[in-house]
């Protein structure tokens, strides 16, 4: 069968009935042909006109193609994505990963050049990369950028409780001598709940764990490098291990911080005790995996929240996540710097109850 010089895309038509001459090669200053393109084919097969090919091959051999300002737009795009809705983000960036990396694989059916593949799919997978990360840090829930340079409550009010012992030496009568009261004569005061300003009144062992954490903030406020900041978080998860023995809470009182639910319908809970420390569940689902502290829907506790809002004190009851380090810490904080456990620290909380305090 007779057969037809096929010019490659971008090439300039033959006269009628050329072919090429033994010897003959192409003009430098053309585009390169497709790899694998048949410049002599049968007549039949011919495309009407020379150096045409048909639209589909036309759009796989250009299939991936962005410009800079297009792939960075995608970016930003999955960054603020990542930023507004982090669990959708987390998912995404996941989904996107795996579609990368099933892109370099079946390249060869996409009809994507080898080069084209690989930009193509690895730009997929670095945006899933990086929807992930920010997704995950965001979903921490903690913003490390702002410190207030106020003290921390709990330590006036934590430390109020022991200065009521030597009030009532200095208020004695004249009639009542220090001699006639001993120590052991002396009754011990019992435990009360201590106020803390727009937070509810803290029991004892509240006031107690805000009185550690709130030196630990204090103390880092202080240092001048974060090997003295080490030495403080040390400090104070010694501190905190002894008190939370069975990481058990009960009644503990707080304010609203944030209360709201992911993508799964599950309840997502931030009570703040005092200024700059929390305890909160996980906001999303990679993160809760082990934990569980999410809300479930038909729980109680979830019944319980759903007439509440934002700034509501309430009291309450639950577990404190076990922590996944071998640091020192006994209790899970979510921070992800040394500063921010210390000085902004959330902590980890299963909710068993939650009321109106």
């Amino acid at each position: 069968m007779p057969k037809r010089y096929n010019p490659a895309p971008g090439w300039p038509a033959p006269p009628e009935g050329w072919t090429p001459p033994v010897g003959w090669a192409p003009d430098p200053s053309w585009p390169a042909a497709p790899p694998g393109w048949e410049f002599l084919i049968d007549e039949d097969d011919a495309q009407s006109g020379y150096g045409t090919v048909s639209p589909p091959e036309v759009r796989h051999s250009r299939a991936g193609r962005l410009s800079k300002k297009q792939w960075v737009a995608c970016g930003v795009a999955v960054v603020i994505l990542a930023l507004i809705l982090p669990s959708v983000a987390v998912l995404a960036g996941l989904i996107a990963g795996v579609l990368g990396l099933i892109g370099l694989i079946r390249s060869r059916k996409l009809r994507l050049t080898q080069p084209d593949a690989r930009r193509v799919s690895g730009a997929i997978a670095l945006l899933g990369v990086v929807a992930l990360t920010v997704g995950a840090a965001r979903s921490s829930g903690n913003d490390d950028s702002t410190v207030t340079q106020q003290a921390v409550a709990p330590t006036s009010s934590a430390s109020s409780a022991p200065v009521q012992s030597p009030a009532v030496s200095t208020a004695s009568t004249p009639a009542v001598t220090s001699p006639t009261v001993t120590p052991s004569q002396a009754p011990a005061p019992a435990a009360a709940p201590q106020p803390a300003s727009g937070y509810g009144m803290h029991p004892a062992d509240e006031a107690s764990f805000l009185q550690l954490v709130g030196d630990g903030a204090a103390a880092s406020k202080k240092s001048s490098n974060d090997l003295q900041k080490g030495a403080a978080k040390a400090t104070r998860d010694a501190g905190v291990c002894s008190l939370l023995a069975t990481k058990d809470v009960t009644s503990w009182t707080g304010k609203i911080k944030t209360i709201d639910a992911n993508g799964d319908g599950k309840g997502i809970l931030t009570v703040q005790l005092a200024d700059d420390i929390e305890v909160s569940t996980w906001n999303n689902f990679l993160s809760d995996a082990v934990d569980n502290t999410l809300i479930d829907p038909t729980s109680p506790v979830f019944n319980n929240i759903l007439k509440m809002k934002k700034g509501d004190v309430v009291s309450f009851s639950g577990t404190f996540a076990e922590s996944g380090t071998s640091d020192g810490e006994c209790v899970e904080e979510s921070s992800l710097t040394l500063r921010g456990k210390l000085e902004s620290p959330s902590f980890i909380l299963k909710f068993s109850d939650v009321t109106a305090a």
